[in-house]
């Protein structure tokens, strides 16, 4: 099977832990409110080689897109590619082969291991135009994360682009800025999770 691929154009935003984030209905029409928790197991070498190259996989359930996700930088900081394949219930915790062919050569005979576990409490609302066409979303997402016995719990909003065009998040950026509100240091999770950890040494 070949992997589905999206490319992201997203951006997050720290929050502290009680923050709220401020009305977008000035700018979009706000859609009805959606709750997820999400539970993502992501997998690396020992020695972290993906999170090196800024790669991810994931295998992450409770929400629109469960599944196996590698996530790969794009152009910039906003964009993302990402490649989605199903999970196997017969073998959940299996990586699908398509992505080995992906990223074998960066990896060569390493092993992949489960890394790190990020659970979130995710609420969801999708962004409208005046012709109700979704244009962007909205994440709030607080966050827990367990890497090699390091824990961490945070909060923070993502606002992702759909069929809006990228002056949208520019707009949506303002508005947060008034708010006190800005960029996250780590644009992906798993990032931060393995903030507190060390690779694994490699052969010497």
């Amino acid at each position: 099977m070949r992997p589905a691929a999206e490319r992201e154009i997203e951006r997050k935003y720290a929050l502290l832990m009680e923050q709220s984030v401020p009305s977008l209905a000035g700018t979009v029409i706000e859609g009805a409110l959606n709750s997820y928790r999400l539970v993502a197991v992501y997998y690396d070498t020992p020695d972290q080689r993906l999170r090196a190259d800024r790669l991810a996989i994931r295998r992450r359930t409770g929400g629109r897109d469960d599944g196996w996700h590698l996530k790969a930088p794009g152009q910039d900081p906003d964009h993302r590619l990402e490649l989605q394949l199903p999970i196997d219930p017969d073998a959940p915790g299996l990586i699908p082969e398509e992505f080995w062919d992906e990223i074998s050569e960066r990896i060569g005979d390493q092993p992949l291991v489960p890394m790190a576990t990020l659970r979130t409490f995710r609420q969801e609302r999708d962004l409208l135009g005046a012709d109700h066409s979704v244009l962007a979303r909205l994440c709030i997402d607080e966050v827990r994360s367990e890497a090699s016995g390091h824990t961490d719990h945070w909060r923070e909003a993502e606002l992702e682009l759909d069929a809006g065009q990228l002056s949208l998040l520019d707009e949506l950026e303002a508005i947060f800025a008034a708010a006190g509100i800005v960029r996250a240091t780590d644009v992906a999770k798993i990032a931060r999770a393995l903030a507190g950890t060390s690779p694994a040494a490699g052969p010497q």
